[in-house]
C-alpha cells in the first residue's frame, strides 16, 4: 500500500475520532442513578416519659423496587443481629417495640414511607424486664443506637443505619436550683419535657417538671395550693374562681404554647399495605363516628371523598372515658356544625336519658348503637390505643381506628390526622399556618382567655384550634397566699423562656405562638407580684368548661365568621379564600439522612475539560472526514464524476455498451487486474 493510501486512512482516522468524541462527551447529560437514602423524622429529643415509645417518620428513597423495608434498633456500631432488637422479646416500651418492625412496601421507584416506636432503656427483654444473656443492650443519651432501615433484616451488609438522638431524662437538674413542679393537660405537655432541659440551664438551674391532668384537675391542684402553677386550655369555671378567692390566691393566664384538637386515625391500605397519611371527612361523618352510628369504612359517603384509599373493613371510634375539655370542644363543634347527626345518635332513646341533646365534657357511648365507641382514659393511652388498636383492634385488615387529641400528641404518636371538608365545599387540614389563623378568629375573654369561632369554615384557618396557658399568681403581693419570692421569679423566667427561646425550639405538633400572644405572655409574666384590676365580670356567658365572661359589655370582641383581626393582636385571618395557604412554618425537628456513597458514571469523571474543546473537535473532525471520503473515491473531482456518469449509463439497456476497464485508486499492479 502506498504512502497516498496511508494518508488518507490517518486522514479518516481523525475524522473518526473527532465525531466519536464529540458524542463521547455528551454521556455526562445523563444523570447518575442515586444511591438508597433515609431520612427519620424527628431525629432528636427522643424519649420516653410514658412508656410506651416515641414514634418517628421513616422515609426511604431508592431501596428495591416493590419490596417490603423493615425496620431494627440497634447498637451503635453492630457487628451482629444479637445487637439488635428482635421480633421474639420485649423492650422498656413493650412487646414489638421496635422488635423486627415492617415499615410498609417499597412503590415502583423503590421509596417509601412509615413509622416505627423508638425504644429508650433496655432492649431484647424478657416480658417482666429481665435481661436475655447475650441480647439485651440499653439505647438512651449515654448509650447510642441506630435504626437500621433494609430489605433484608438477616444480611447487616444490606441497609443504612441512621443514628438516633436522645433527650437528656427530665429531672437532671434535680436539687441544684428552685423546683417547679405543676400539673398540666396534654396540650402543654409535650412542650414542657423541652422546657425541663432549657430551664436547668445555668444560670437559672429552675428544676421544672409536669405531671399530666385534665385542665380542670391542673386548675384544682393550682387552687388547692398542691402546685406553684398549672397548665390549662380553658379559664376556671365560676365555681373554681369562688374556691380560689376563697383561698386567698389569684390566677393569670399566660398564652405560652398554640395547637389543634385534630382527629387523628391509623388505617393501612389493604392493596398497598402501606399507611394511608390523607383521609378527608366531613362534620356529618365525624359526628356519626364518634356517636356510634356509623361501623363501616367503606360507604359511599366515606369513599367518594377518598377515592383511592383501599380501606379495612370496620370503624374502630375511641373516645376519652373521664370528663376532660377536649370531648367538650369535640362535641361542641359537632353542634355547632352537625347538629342533627349527632341529634340522630340518640333517636328511640328516652328523652331522660339522651346524652346526645348538646355538648358535653364526658362522650356519651350507648350500647345499643350500631358501632359503640371505646373509651379509654388519659391522652397518652388514647394516642397509644389509635396508634396500636390495643388488645381489640390490633388487626390492620380489617379495623381503621380514629380518636380525637391534641396535635402535639398525634405528632408524638406519628399519627395522620384528618382533612375536614365542609358543608361549602372547603377543606382544611391541621397545619401551622391554619392553627395560627385559625387563632385568629378567637375571642378573647377579659382574663386573657381565648375562645374558638365553633362555626368558622375556611380552608385557611383550622377550625379547633388551641391556646394553652401558663396559670400563675397575678397581682400577688396583696393576696393573702403569695408564692416565695424565689418562687415567683422563677415563675416569670419560665414564661419568658416558653414564649422567647422555647418557641424556636418547639416538639412536633405545635405551631409558632402568635406575636401578639407573645407579648401577651410576657405582659403577664411582668404582672406577678403587682397587676392592674381586671374589669367586673358580668358572668353573661358559659362555653363550657371554664366558663368564660365573653359576652356583654366586659367582651373583648368577637371575630364574626373567621375573618378579621382579634382587638389587640396582629394574627389575621384572610377574608376571603383567594387560594391556597402556601407559607409553610418550621415546627419539627430538622430530619437526619443516612445515605450510601454513589460514584457518578465514569465519563463524568474524565469528561469536563474535553467538553470546552468540543467543538473545535467536532469541526476537524468533520473537516478530515469530508476530505478523505472525496480522495479516497479518486485522484480528482472530475474524474470521480465522469467515471460515474459511465457506471450509469452501463445499466441503461437501449445503450449497452461493452464494460469499460475500471481501476483501483491505486492503479493496477498486473495487467490481467484491469480486465473486467
Amino acid at each position: 500500500m502506498n504512502a497516498t493510501r496511508w494518508m488518507l486512512r490517518i486522514l479518516l482516522a481523525f475524522g473518526l475520532v473527532g465525531l466519536s468524541g464529540s458524542f463521547v462527551t455528551q454521556a455526562p447529560a445523563v444523570a447518575a442513578s442515586p444511591g438508597p437514602s433515609v431520612t427519620i423524622t424527628p431525629h432528636a429529643d427522643i424519649n420516653d416519659p410514658w412508656g410506651d415509645g416515641q414514634y418517628v417518620t421513616v422515609t426511604w428513597k431508592n431501596f428495591a423496587p416493590n419490596y417490603p423495608v423493615a425496620v431494627k434498633e440497634c447498637q451503635h456500631g453492630a457487628m451482629s443481629l444479637s445487637q439488635c432488637s428482635r421480633g421474639n422479646l420485649y423492650s422498656t416500651c413493650g412487646f414489638l417495640c421496635p422488635g423486627d418492625w415492617l415499615l410498609g412496601i417499597s412503590d415502583k421507584n423503590g421509596n417509601g414511607s412509615g413509622v416505627v416506636p423508638v425504644a429508650t432503656g433496655k432492649v431484647n427483654t424478657q416480658q417482666d424486664g429481665s435481661d436475655v444473656p447475650g441480647y439485651t443492650f440499653k439505647c438512651g443519651p449515654a448509650d447510642s443506637c441506630d435504626l437500621w432501615v433494609t430489605n433484608d433484616t438477616l444480611d447487616m451488609s444490606q441497609g443504612i443505619f441512621v443514628p438516633i438522638g436522645f433527650q437528656v431524662p427530665p429531672g437532671a437538674c434535680a436539687g441544684s436550683g428552685t423546683s417547679l413542679s405543676g400539673s398540666g393537660t396534654a396540650s402543654g405537655f409535650m412542650q414542657f419535657l423541652n422546657l425541663a432541659i432549657d430551664a436547668c440551664s445555668p444560670p437559672d438551674n429552675i428544676d421544672l417538671s409536669l405531671v399530666l391532668q385534665t385542665s380542670a384537675k391542673s386548675l384544682d391542684d393550682y387552687i388547692g395550693g398542691f402546685s406553684p402553677f398549672a397548665v390549662s386550655s380553658v379559664a376556671m369555671t365560676n365555681g373554681q374562681k369562688q374556691q380560689m378567692n376563697a383561698a386567698g390566691r389569684t390566677a393569670g393566664y399566660a398564652p405560652v404554647l398554640a395547637s389543634g384538637e385534630v382527629f387523628a386515625f391509623r388505617i393501612y391500605d389493604t392493596k398497598t399495605q402501606n399507611q394511608v397519611t390523607h383521609l378527608t371527612l366531613t362534620p356529618e361523618l365525624l359526628a356519626k363516628i364518634f356517636s356510634g352510628q356509623l361501623k363501616y369504612w367503606n360507604i359511599p359517603a366515606i369513599k367518594a371523598l377518598n377515592p383511592s384509599v383501599h380501606f379495612p373493613s370496620t370503624i374502630a371510634a375511641i373516645g376519652r372515658g373521664e370528663a376532660t375539655e377536649e370531648t367538650y370542644q369535640v362535641t361542641k363543634w359537632f353542634w355547632e356544625n352537625a347538629q342533627d347527626a349527632w341529634k340522630a345518635a340518640g333517636k328511640g332513646v328516652k328523652p331522660s336519658l339522651n346524652p346526645f341533646t348538646g355538648p358535653t365534657d364526658t362522650l356519651p357511648s350507648l350500647a345499643s348503637s350500631p358501632n359503640p365507641v371505646a373509651l379509654v382514659s388519659w391522652a397518652n393511652i388514647m394516642a397509644n390505643t389509635v396508634r396500636t388498636g390495643g388488645a381489640d383492634y390490633g388487626s390492620l385488615t380489617q379495623y381503621g381506628t380514629i380518636g380525637y387529641m391534641d396535635s402535639s400528641v398525634a405528632a408524638r404518636y406519628g399519627l395522620a390526622t384528618v382533612t375536614i371538608k365542609f358543608p361549602n365545599g372547603k377543606r382544611v387540614a391541621a397545619t401551622p399556618k391554619t392553627i395560627q389563623n385559625g387563632i385568629g378568629g378567637m375571642h378573647k375573654d377579659i382574663y386573657g382567655v381565648f375562645h374558638p369561632n365553633w362555626t368558622l369554615q375556611s380552608k385557611s384557618a383550622y377550625p379547633l384550634p388551641v391556646v394553652s396557658y401558663m396559670v400563675i399568681p397575678r397581682g400577688a403581693k396583696k393576696s393573702d397566699s403569695p408564692p416565695s419570692q424565689e418562687v415567683g421569679d422563677a415563675l416569670t423566667k419560665v414564661v419568658k423562656l416558653a414564649v422567647g427561646a422555647g418557641q424556636d425550639n418547639l416538639a412536633r405538633g405545635y405551631a409558632p405562638l402568635p406575636q401578639a400572644l407573645v407579648q401577651e405572655a410576657n405582659t403577664v409574666a411582668g404582672q406577678v407580684w403587682s397587676a392592674p384590676p381586671l374589669p367586673t365580670p358580668n358572668h353573661d356567658g358559659n362555653n363550657g368548661p371554664g366558663g368564660d365572661d365573653s359576652t356583654g359589655p366586659n367582651s373583648q370582641g368577637t371575630v364574626p365568621g373567621g375573618s378579621g383581626t382579634i382587638p389587640g393582636t396582629t394574627t389575621t385571618i384572610p377574608t376571603t379564600d383567594a387560594g391556597p395557604t402556601t407559607t409553610t412554618v418550621q415546627t419539627q425537628d430538622p430530619s437526619v439522612t443516612g445515605t450510601l456513597p454513589v460514584l457518578p458514571p465514569a465519563p463524568l469523571l474524565v469528561a469536563t475539560t474535553w467538553l470546552k474543546a468540543m467543538p473545535f473537535a467536532l469541526a476537524v473532525g468533520l473537516g478530515c472526514l469530508v476530505i478523505g471520503a472525496v480522495l479516497l473515491l479518486g485522484g480528482d473531482v472530475r474524474g470521480s464524476l465522469k467515471r460515474s456518469g459511465q457506471r450509469v449509463k452501463s445499466v441503461v439497456p437501449i445503450h449497452r455498451k461493452p464494460k469499460t476497464a475500471l481501476h483501483s485508486v491505486d492503479g493496477p499492479s498486473k495487467p490481467d487486474e484491469a480486465a473486467a
